[in-house]
Formats: structure tokens, sequence, C-alpha cells
């Protein structure tokens, strides 16, 4: 589980980005 949550953090942040 842990091993996603970069992954999550990383995908959250590009979207934030587009914002």
């Amino acid at each position: 589980f842990f091993s996603m949550i970069p992954k999550i953090a990383t995908g959250i942040a590009s979207l934030v980005k587009d914002l």
C-alpha cells in the first residue's frame, strides 16, 4: 500500500499544476 503513495502523490501534484 505504502509503495503506491508516491505514485498517487505525484498524480495529485500533476493535477494541481494543471489547475
